[in-house]
């Protein structure tokens, strides 16, 4: 009788230990489970690209511009007190509008090392949504990438890097040089598509002009002096966790980007 008591008394403490170890293993998976939950969303936005722009940067589209701008000229008697272009056919490429195949970061180094601004969106079209990234739909690649750039007519591209020549540009301010802030330059003429002495108030009036006529035009400076001198100013800054304050970023530079040339400050 003694031995049988003894028995169950072993089989409940048994089944006992087996509930207890059952719930402390419920408890564990429902701990470890947890962080997942609270896990924030990806708060990144995607770019979004809109419709692709009239060029109004295009050799066809400065000739067509130039045209307009004499007949305004003829009109209003304007006089910019230095040389002008003689007519649409010295209206030549200085530039052209690029898109660079590059499959690693070796290959983008290469260009950066030539002093390029390459962008991963392209240069005309139209920005529907701002955000933080960009993905190209019809790269099938994730190692590699198209590059969009502006360079210079005589650019000689590095060996091994593939690109395609979108179009002819005439740009009046040279892609190559960052505008600057610190470095402006005050003269009233320039030397363009191997002209020289060609005032910079003219070719502005084109630059506008070819904006008009292709739907792109956007009222900004008033004068010449306000548009050459035009430089992206703003700031940056971060949330401070001990003052609670947003404080600003000293020394930082900020790049921005018109069409085919940029500009920092």
């Amino acid at each position: 009788m003694d031995q049988r008591k003894m028995y169950w008394a072993i089989v409940k403490m048994a089944i006992l230990l087996l509930v207890l170890a059952s719930c402390e293993k419920e408890v564990v998976q429902t701990n470890d489970s947890q962080p997942i939950a609270k896990e924030q969303p990806d708060t990144l936005r995607m770019i979004k690209l809109g419709k692709k722009l009239e060029n109004p940067y295009s050799v066809k589209n400065m000739r067509k511009a130039y045209a307009n701008l004499l007949k305004k000229q003829g009109e209003s008697q304007k006089n910019y007190g230095s040389q002008t272009l003689k007519d649409s056919s010295e209206i030549t490429t200085t530039d052209y509008y690029v898109k660079f195949w590059v499959e690693n970061d070796e290959q983008k180094q290469l260009l950066l090392a030539d002093s390029l601004n390459l962008s991963e969106i392209p240069l005309d079209v139209e920005i529907k949504e701002e955000g933080d990234y960009y993905v190209d739909e019809n790269t099938e690649i994730l190692e590699a990438q198209w590059l969009y750039a502006s360079v210079l007519k005589d650019y000689k591209v590095p060996n091994g890097i593939s690109y395609e020549k979108v179009e002819d540009l005439f740009l009046v301010e040279p892609s190559n040089i960052d505008a600057d802030e610190d470095g402006q330059d005050d003269s009233k003429t320039t030397t363009i598509a191997g002209k020289t002495g060609i005032s910079k108030e003219f070719l502005f009036d084109l630059e506008d002009e070819a904006l008009r006529l292709t739907g792109n035009y956007e009222e900004s400076a008033n004068s010449y002096q306000e548009k050459s001198k035009k430089t992206p100013q703003g700031y940056v800054k971060v949330y401070n966790t001990v003052t609670k304050k947003m404080d600003p970023v000293v020394g930082v530079k900020v790049k921005t980007r018109r069409w085919f040339t940029w500009a920092k400050g």
